[in-house]
């Protein structure tokens, strides 16, 4: 399916950003809280007769710990998330086969599903909970595999409590999941109608501030050089005056189309107002922009338009200006604006550039 302009030009990704957030945080305080928690209780054990316990929780904590600060230096956030996951399944895993202190680790483990589907999401994080329970039920019921010794009723009643938090989790992650992208979805709409024409379906002026600016501004190298062409349709007052403002609306609607059939899926067509558009060509040098703008020119003069059984010749006159950067943008339009005026007053039905 054809992106439009609106999934093109505004910034899809904030959504995900905000989730991305979440992740980090919860990421940064498990690696970094948890290793100091799993430090703590390897001090402990200093002086104890249980040095493969104690290499447990050090080599635990090592890891978390330096999985957390290389992802400050390394921007592969999602490939240390991975890895601290797994971490984290693999120390669950040997806590229950060291059996922890005085064969307490089956208690340690419940806070750590939770983890696991902040990490890996609602989908794989039930996966791996789920492949977590088999390994626990596989070694829990094949004691000759552990060294703990835990009781019977112990084992029944931890197994049945996992499965149970790690189906409540499941169920809660999965709920915010999908109330996060209703909202998002809600947001994106509202943003939408907002910023579009309601004839044209075309992005509108409040689209440049609100959309178009920032994201300019926070990813220059996807917009510069840019160049701007300003379109207004010759003599429209008479269509208006002699055909009716419907011809005239549906003029606007057929100019749009038109606009559109000429231009790549990054730029965009705006209506400014009226009869007045804008085309914005995201890294195009102006000489490539005045190629564009000769185009629908002609396009535009040499194919009558057909409204209601009627055929009505129509021109538009055109200016255009580039820039290196968006502190220069609004001096841009203005210079297109004031070529866009000579060629008004040069005839009309041409193209202008600086």
């Amino acid at each position: 399916m054809k992106r439009s302009w609106w999934d093109n030009f505004t910034d899809c990704e904030s959504a995900e950003n905000v989730e991305m957030k979440r992740k980090k945080l919860i990421f940064y305080f498990s690696c970094y809280i948890g290793s100091f928690i799993i430090f703590v209780f390897a001090s402990r054990h200093n002086g104890t007769d249980d040095p493969q316990l104690k290499t447990l929780l050090y080599s635990g904590g090592f890891v978390l710990f330096f999985t957390a600060a290389l992802s400050h230096f390394i921007n592969q956030f999602m490939v240390f998330a991975t890895i601290a996951g797994l971490c984290v399944a693999t120390f669950m895993l040997l806590l229950l086969m060291s059996g922890g202190f005085e064969n307490t680790g089956l208690y340690w483990l419940y806070p750590f599903p939770i983890v696991l589907y902040v990490l890996f999401g609602h989908r794989y994080g039930i996966l791996l909970n789920l492949l977590l329970f088999a390994a626990f039920c596989f070694l829990l019921y094949n004691p000759s595999y552990i060294k703990a010794d835990y009781r019977p009723e112990e084992i029944s009643r931890f197994l049945s409590s996992f499965l149970v938090m790690a189906t409540l989790m499941f169920i809660t992650e999965f709920f915010r999941f999908r109330s996060h992208e209703e909202m998002t979805k809600i947001t994106n709409d509202k943003q939408k109608l907002a910023n579009t024409d309601p004839l044209t379906r075309l992005p509108n002026r409040r689209y440049l501030d609100s959309v178009f600016y920032e994201n300019a501004t926070s990813r220059p190298d996807h917009y510069f050089p840019l160049t701007i062409i300003v379109a207004d349709l010759d003599h429209f007052k008479r269509i208006n005056d002699t055909f009716g403002h419907d011809v005239g609306d549906q003029v606007l609607v057929e100019t749009a189309q038109r606009f559109s059939l000429f231009i790549r899926k990054v730029d965009v067509v705006i209506r400014t107002g009226g009869e007045e558009f804008m085309i914005l060509l995201p890294n195009t040098e102006e000489s490539q922009g005045f190629l564009v703008a000769s185009k629908l020119c002609d396009h535009i003069a040499d194919n009558t338009y057909e409204v209601d059984d009627m055929e009505i010749d129509i021109t538009c006159s055109f200016g255009l200006s580039s820039t290196q950067s968006i502190a220069r943008f609004d001096e841009t339009v203005k210079a297109a604006d004031a070529l866009l005026y000579k060629a008004k007053a040069a005839g009309r039905n041409q193209v202008i550039a600086d």
